[in-house]
């Protein structure tokens, strides 16, 4: 089988394009060549597949040659993996299109990428964040201070969209302002170190409206191994799939469907398990 460029590089769609490499994010880290080849790869993968290149260079008032140099530079600069799976994204969101997105495939083995979450999933309701439902292995009874149906007011004293402009929109742009707050605002509270910047502190502050009344709390951020967050979330899900009697495997199909639509991870959520 012919390899790619690097061992990084898993997918980017444009349009109806669907390119895979052959293996997922490497556990070594990758040198210069392997970095600028990487971006190379990429951006022939653009210039020959994506057709709007040259009107998007005129409605955003950009040039995309500039543009690649500019990353095959910041590629050939002293990085982790993680960073420059981020500079990838960028580079990507530099077109602002929605249609035009970069993935890396997660390994299922340890070790080579993590995943930052809060507990919770919800959607953009207003100018805020709606939280919906929880995690199968985390439970919102308790002291835990955020509840379902709470509005998310504030993200470390910011409203939610500058925080979506600030933390999340440079690393997937889909081009229209609105649509970026609806589709992104998620990814504040859902990381994958191969996607976007895993938080820099242990907590986050929240700012919460319930009713009438609106409170400030502080909650600490949970940050594991991928593959340990996913076969944790996995064995939850069959067990609640188990004791209301339905098929898990029909049940993770629609999650993973749902998810995708959602930009979320599968298992961050267990409303999708329904008793017959």
């Amino acid at each position: 089988m012919k390899r790619m460029p690097s061992k990084v590089l898993a997918s980017v769609s444009l349009f109806a394009l669907l390119a895979s490499s052959c293996s997922p994010n490497p556990r070594r880290e990758l040198n210069a060549d392997e970095r600028v080849a990487d971006i190379m790869w990429l951006s022939s993968k653009i210039e020959a597949n994506y057709a709007p290149l040259e009107y998007k260079e005129e409605l955003h008032g950009f040039d995309y040659e500039e543009i690649k140099n500019q990353y095959i530079e910041l590629a050939k600069q002293d990085q982790s993996n993680e960073e420059f799976y981020l500079l990838m994204h960028k580079f990507v969101a530099e077109l602002k299109d929605g249609h035009v997105s970069a993935s890396l495939t997660r390994s299922e083995l340890s070790g080579r990428s993590e995943f930052a979450f809060l507990g919770f999933v919800g959607h953009r309701h207003g100018d805020n964040y709606l939280v919906k439902d929880f995690a199968p292995t985390f439970s919102a009874s308790g002291h835990y201070p955020i509840k379902n149906n709470d509005e998310i007011v504030e993200f470390n004293g910011m409203s939610m969209k500058d925080a979506v402009d600030k933390l999340i929109k440079p690393y997937r742009n889909v081009g229209n302002e609105q649509a970026n707050y609806t589709i992104l605002m998620s990814k504040l509270f859902l990381r994958t170190s191969l996607s976007m910047p895993m938080p820099e502190d242990e907590n986050v502050k929240l700012k919460i409206k319930r009713g009438s009344k609106t409170f400030e709390v502080e909650v600490p951020w949970i940050v594991e191994d991928y593959a340990k967050f996913a076969n944790r979330q996995k064995a939850a899900v069959a067990k609640i799939a188990q004791e209301k009697g339905v098929d898990v495997k029909e049940e993770e199909n629609k999650a993973r469907a749902l998810a995708q639509m959602a930009s979320i991870h599968p298992y961050m959520t267990k409303s999708f398990i329904k008793t017959p």
